[in-house]
């Protein structure tokens, strides 16, 4: 009998394993050759803009890029992108905003105020690909 309950339990855990989903992100109007273009994927409204649940770092050789994430597991997410054009590791912000180009899911357009998770996130759903283009502004 306790053999047969490790067992289902281990083919229980595998299907949550398997039932992971993915995101394709396109990220359009980069300025080629100019920097890297850097990715941040939140889980979470606490974490959004502070603590990113995945990072990728992309070269900036071409006007529009593609990305691939899997297993990611259900739930909301939301992105930011900047294209850092003198690659300090951060986004340079002047007296009126971000120096560097930018952007988040939704291909949300923020201006002069903050970006809310409630506003960038969608939904990732097992056994789908979720996709976001997002323009850098």
């Amino acid at each position: 009998m306790k053999f047969t309950s490790t067992i289902l339990a281990l083919l229980l855990s595998l299907g949550a394993v398997f039932a992971q989903g993915q995101l394709e992100l396109t990220v359009n109007d980069i300025n080629i050759d100019k920097g890297k273009i850097m990715v941040a994927i939140y889980n979470s409204n606490k974490s959004f803009l502070k603590h990113p649940f995945k990072i990728e770092k992309k070269e900036s050789d071409d006007e529009s890029v593609t990305l691939s994430f899997s297993n990611l597991p259900e739930g909301f997410y939301a992105i930011s992108i900047y294209q850092d054009n003198n690659e300090d590791n951060e986004l340079n912000i002047g007296r009126f905003g971000p120096k560097e180009p930018h952007g988040f899911s939704n291909n949300l357009d923020i201006k002069f105020t903050d970006v809310k998770f409630s506003e960038a996130k969608f939904k990732v759903i097992p056994y789908e690909t979720s996709t976001q283009s997002i323009s850098l502004k």
